[in-house]
C-alpha cells in the first residue's frame, strides 16, 4: 500500500537559499557552461519530450473522463525511477476509485519512491510548504487539480520561487474552449517547460526539449476514440 504524509501546520517563509540574490549578467560563455540536471528518458518519453531538466513545472490538462488522472499516475510511476514521488489527491481524494486506478496501474511497484497526500490533510499550500520543506522530501511533487485545491496564482508563484530544485506537475481541467480552465491553470500552462494535453486516452505532448509523439494512456480505448473521430471526419 502507499505511504502518506503527516503535514505540520507551521507556516513558513522563504529559505535562504532563496534569500538576497544578486543579480548579475552572464557572458555567452557563461550561458553555454552551464550545467543543468537533465534525466534521461527512456522509449516513449523520451519520444515524447526529448531529454528534459529534472526541475520547473510540467503540466498535464483535458477534459473529463479522458484519462488525465490515469496518465499522471503513469507519469508519476514512471519518474519514481529518478527520485520520490509526492502524490496530492486534491480531486478525488484517497478513495475507492482513487486506489482501483493506483492498482491498475500497479503502483505498488515503486512504493518506496512512491507517496500520496489527501487534500484534507493539506489544506493549504502553507500546508503542503510544510510537507516540502522537510529533510528528504520528495524531488517530484504532483498536484490533481489545480481546480479542486484551489489554487491561486500566487501560491503557484511562491511553491516554484521556494522549491527551485523541485520538479512540479499540475493536472487541470479544460473550460468550454478546450483551454486550461481558470486563471491559475492558465498561467501555468503558459509557463511549463513541457505539457501534455490529454483527449481520448491519448496524451499530446509539447515540450521545449523536443519529442513530439503522443502516448496512448490505454491503447485499446484510444483506438476506439480516436478510430471513431477519423471515421466521423471521413
Amino acid at each position: 500500500m502507499s505511504k502518506t504524509y503527516q503535514p505540520t501546520s507551521e507556516l513558513t517563509t522563504l529559505p535562504p537559499c532563496v534569500k538576497g540574490k544578486k543579480a548579475r549578467a552572464l557572458t555567452v560563455r557563461n550561458v553555454y557552461d552551464k550545467k543543468f540536471k537533465t534525466i534521461s528518458l527512456s522509449d516513449k518519453w523520451r519520444s515524447a519530450i526529448g531529454k528534459p531538466e529534472f526541475t520547473g513545472t510540467w503540466f498535464i490538462y483535458g477534459p473529463p473522463k479522458h484519462g488525465k488522472t490515469s496518465f499522471a499516475l503513469q507519469l508519476s510511476k514512471y519518474l519514481t525511477s529518478f527520485g520520490k514521488v509526492l502524490y496530492v489527491t486534491a480531486e478525488e481524494g484517497i478513495s475507492l476509485a482513487f486506489r482501483k486506478a493506483m492498482q491498475c496501474h500497479q503502483i505498488e511497484d515503486v512504493e518506496k519512491n512512491w507517496f500520496v497526500i489527501d487534500r484534507r490533510d493539506v489544506p493549504n499550500i502553507s500546508d503542503l510548504v510544510s510537507v516540502l520543506l522537510r529533510q528528504r522530501s520528495p524531488k517530484v511533487v504532483f498536484i490533481d487539480s489545480v481546480l479542486f485545491y484551489n489554487m491561486k496564482q500566487t501560491e503557484y508563484r511562491k511553491l516554484k520561487k521556494m522549491f527551485p530544485d523541485k520538479l512540479f506537475v499540475y493536472v487541470s481541467h479544460v473550460n468550454s474552449s478546450g483551454e486550461p480552465k481558470g486563471a491559475t491553470a492558465d498561467e501555468i500552462w503558459r509557463d511549463a517547460m513541457v505539457y501534455f494535453k490529454v483527449s481520448g486516452f491519448r496524451a499530446f505532448p509539447v515540450s521545449r526539449y523536443g519529442g513530439g509523439e503522443p502516448i496512448d494512456v490505454c491503447p485499446e480505448l484510444a483506438e476506439k476514440y480516436w478510430g471513431n473521430v477519423i471515421s466521423i471526419t471521413n
